[in-house]
């Protein structure tokens, strides 16, 4: 069965923002067996934790700690593997770990999801 790569936005906007509630989406033809790619920008203060967690999968999918490189927005991608997206009803959630006191939330923009679909 031939596969191709498709993507989908999620979360669009020229101002990165805090974000503090899931954000719901549908993979149409997903591959389950293939690992998905979450790539964004992210921005904040040195020692800030960004985590992203998938559909409530036991821990979180993304767990970094921001540098002094992060000052400016930056383009990262993660793999996230194989089984933690559904085809529908996907739930991705962005929020602030463990930062200092007084430090504010990493900002991130521009999510999108890479991932192999099917076709018949």
């Amino acid at each position: 069965m031939p596969e191709f790569a498709q993507f989908i936005t999620i979360y669009e906007t020229d101002e990165a923002t805090e974000m503090d509630h899931p954000y719901h989406f549908v993979l149409p033809d997903l591959d389950l067996n293939r690992y998905v790619i979450l790539m964004f920008k992210v921005s904040g203060p040195s020692g800030v934790q960004l985590k992203m967690t998938v559909n409530a999968s036991p821990g979180p999918s993304i767990d970094f700690i921001l540098d002094s490189t992060f000052a400016k927005p930056r383009s990262w991608h993660e793999i996230v593997k194989k089984g933690i997206f559904r085809v529908g009803d996907n739930h991705l959630l962005v929020e602030d770990g463990s930062s200092p006191p007084g430090v504010p939330f990493a900002k991130v923009s521009d999510i999108v999801v890479l991932y192999h679909a099917k076709t018949l």
